[in-house]
């Protein structure tokens, strides 16, 4: 016999959360709110009632309409059965009505509601996030939640254009193909279709809205956990600033181009500190620079992940540092830095042509760009990397500072080619030989 069960819509929430009527039937599920509320930590899910405590003045009252809640929805299912005529169909209204007529209902919302609609929850779900802590003790970055909306806006629109709605149960195969093509298809960067990799950001932030839909007991839906239902990815072919052209670059006169000669000195501090963009332009001197055991370092406390790096403070930081009397300049937009680090490395001669292949609107193509095209914030924080990596500088050493978890993350992540691998080996063979001549001759 389906067993009537409840829910808290956030269990590990700090407010009162509302509980939810929850009964199974073959492959089908119904969910209702019942308009009680409790706060989670008077909740025992394992007798499905709120705890023995004198903290809950209405205690006995939610209890009390609980058990009627589900001694009605047995009834009802009994009596279904006997007619050989049971459906989740028939019950709803059935259980609505009941739970609205329950007299003496402790709370302020006497009616019973239906659940949450998709749209609803991920509005709910993003403002939520706005104050949520993670596990990590920190909020969520405001740029994650701008991708969260990002992706509604885009189902938004899509639900529009196809002429439906999107509902928990819609988010099949069928969804997937159906929301992939229209990506690819839909104007993107540069008048193009999505790319397989802004597809898979949006399919992941869909995936993470259903999870914590059905983690909060909102809906109970899995068929975007199908291997078919793929979060696309390709790698990146990212380009980096070896040391020469970063040098050519701080070398370049803008001093009669301030917006551009000011975006173009915080790019150089990013790109020998390996800070993400939030960082490097938030770096105070007076504060973040320090001496340890007589050198000069750089200690910072990243946004993103809350990890502390020290880093050392290389020439260049130093002499841009004092360029500015011992500050830096001031941060402007991601975007607006973009413009004019594109146009600042265009005037500074970074244009060899380079290829990147990619996959838009579905099909795999090779494009051919200047250098100076490619350049973004990021560029910064991967030459930093990079360069360190073709100086011979061991992967470890270099993930302290740029935070990731794995070699192989980072191996993906540095831009070396062909040709800074071989004078890698080179220099690593030549310090061997050396290394064996010191001992020939300490022998002798």
């Amino acid at each position: 016999m389906p067993a009537v069960r409840y829910k808290l819509r956030q269990p590990s929430a700090k407010s009162a959360q509302p509980i939810y009527f929850v009964f199974r039937y073959q492959e089908t599920r119904l969910l209702l709110a019942t308009g009680l509320k409790v706060l989670p930590e008077y909740w025992n899910a394992k007798t499905q009632r709120v705890k023995n405590t004198s903290n809950v003045p209405e205690r006995d009252a939610i209890n009390a309409a609980l058990a009627d809640i589900e001694a009605e929805a047995d009834r009802f299912y009994n009596e279904a059965r006997a007619r050989r005529s049971f459906s989740i169909t028939e019950m709803k209204p059935h259980i609505i009505g009941f739970i609205n007529g329950i007299n003496g209902n402790p709370t302020t919302e006497t009616q019973a509601k239906a659940p949450e609609t998709f749209f609803e929850f991920c509005r709910r779900f993003i403002e939520e996030s706005r104050e949520r802590i993670q596990p990590n003790g920190k909020t969520i970055h405001p740029r994650t939640i701008q991708k969260y909306q990002a992706t509604v806006n885009l189902l938004e629109a899509f639900a529009q254009k196809k002429g439906k709605g999107v509902s928990f149960e819609g988010f099949d195969l069928e969804f997937y193909q159906d929301f992939t093509r229209w990506l690819q298809k839909r104007p993107h960067q540069k008048g193009s279709g999505y790319g397989a990799n802004a597809i898979g950001k949006h399919i992941q932030v869909i995936k993470t809205f259903l999870n914590e839909a059905n983690a909060q007991g909102v809906a109970d839906h899995h068929g975007h956990k199908s291997k078919y239902f793929k979060v696309t990815k390709e790698e990146s072919e990212n380009i980096y600033l070896d040391e020469k052209e970063l040098a050519a670059l701080l070398a370049f006169p803008l001093d009669h181009l301030p917006h551009l000669e000011r975006v173009r000195d915080l790019f150089i501090v990013g790109a020998w500190t390996g800070l993400r963009f939030t960082d490097f332009t938030t770096l105070d001197p007076a504060k973040n620079f320090v001496e340890r055991n007589g050198e000069r370092l750089i200690e910072v406390v990243t946004a993103k992940t809350g990890a502390k790096v020290l880093i050392p403070e290389f020439a260049a930081v130093r002499s841009i540092v004092e360029k500015y009397n011992g500050k830096l300049p001031r941060a402007i937009s991601n975007q607006k830095f973009n413009e004019y680090l594109k146009e600042a490395c265009k005037l500074a001669g970074i244009s060899q042509p380079v290829t990147k292949g990619r996959t838009v609107a579905g099909v795999r193509r090779v494009d051919t760009f200047e250098k100076w095209e490619l350049v973004s914030t990021h560029t910064a924080r991967r030459s930093f990397a990079t360069n360190l990596h073709n100086r011979g500088v061991s992967s470890i050493s270099i993930m302290m500072v740029t935070g990731h978890a794995t070699q192989q993350a980072f191996l993906k992540y540095i831009k070396a080619g062909a040709e800074e691998h071989a004078l890698i080996l080179k220099k690593a063979f030549q310090s061997e030989q050396a290394e064996q001549q010191k001992a020939k001759i300490v022998n002798l």
